[in-house]
């Protein structure tokens, strides 16, 4: 898969892109359990 550059300035979905973007910030989290005993 190749990247393809977006021109924002002719882009129909900017201003849904800008929306997301800024008033709406995205973040990921997981929680897992860690077993370090070895460590110790």
């Amino acid at each position: 898969m190749e990247f393809q550059r977006i021109d924002r300035r002719s882009w129909p979905r900017d201003a849904c892109f800008n929306h997301y973007f800024h008033a709406v910030p995205c973040t990921y989290s997981m929680t897992v359990k860690l077993d370090i005993t070895p460590i110790r």
